[in-house]
C-alpha cells in the first residue's frame, strides 16, 4: 500500500470516530473530541506500528496486535 493510501485510511478512520462520538453525545456528555485530539489522530502513522501483515487493516477503530502479546488499541470515547 501507498502513503497515500494510508492517508485516506487514517482520514476515514478519523471521520468515523468523530460521528460515533456524536453518536455517543449523551453517554459521554459531549459532542466532540478535543481538537488537539483529532489533531494528533490526523498525524501518527498507525501503519507503521502494527506488523506489515496487518498494515491494510491499521486504521480500522479496533485493537490490532503489535507483538509480545500487546495491541494497538482502537479509538473508544472516555465514558
Amino acid at each position: 500500500m501507498t502513503e497515500h493510501q494510508f492517508d485516506l485510511m487514517r482520514r476515514q478512520m478519523i471521520l468515523e470516530v468523530v460521528a460515533e462520538t456524536v453518536f455517543l453525545t449523551q453517554k459521554l456528555g459531549r459532542a466532540a473530541l478535543n481538537a488537539r485530539v483529532i489533531e494528533v489522530m490526523s498525524k501518527i502513522p498507525r501503519h507503521e506500528f502494527v506488523p506489515v501483515e496487518l498494515r491494510p487493516y491499521a486504521y480500522l477503530n479496533r485493537p490490532l496486535p503489535v507483538g509480545c502479546g500487546k495491541t494497538i488499541r482502537g479509538v473508544k470515547p472516555a465514558n
